[in-house]
């Protein structure tokens, strides 16, 4: 899986993952995270689920690059969280920012219903966090 990611993506160079407790609870039924937060806009929109293949195989990598396409972050059906960056500092804090939005969507359902930020403003914080979050931790 993680071979042919980095074959298909160029601007990929580290990954993540994780089996975080939140964002695999999605993954186990099914279901995308919305983009509540800025972290969840960050990793550039709603965390697709990818549909469920077996472990270790090309074709759970497949299913992971399609629902992947632009975005950070991809949940694998069944299984967990995929995050991607350019180093893997982003891609841990891309699984971080999953495990972090999934939480507060589970935890914001027990309080109401929440709402997804517009897409907008998915792509205003998206290019906000590129260009400034990330770059002023770069140092670290």
């Amino acid at each position: 899986m993680h071979l042919l990611i980095y074959q298909e993506r160029s601007d990929i160079n580290a990954i993540v993952h994780t089996h975080s407790i939140y964002a695999t609870s999605f993954a186990v039924v099914g279901k995308d995270i919305p983009p509540i937060s800025g972290e969840g806009a960050a990793l550039g929109g709603t965390i697709a689920c990818a549909k469920y293949e077996a472990g270790g195989t090309r074709e759970l990598g497949a299913a992971a690059l399609e629902k992947l396409e632009s975005r950070d972050a991809v949940l694998l059906r069944n299984h967990g969280v995929l995050a991607v960056g350019p180093s893997l500092k982003r891609a841990y804090f891309g699984a971080n920012f999953v495990e972090n939005t999934a939480r507060l969507f589970i935890l914001g359902s027990i309080i109401g219903t929440p709402v997804p930020l517009p897409e907008d403003v998915v792509q205003n914080t998206r290019q906000e966090f590129q260009h400034s979050y990330f770059q002023a931790k770069k140092k670290d």
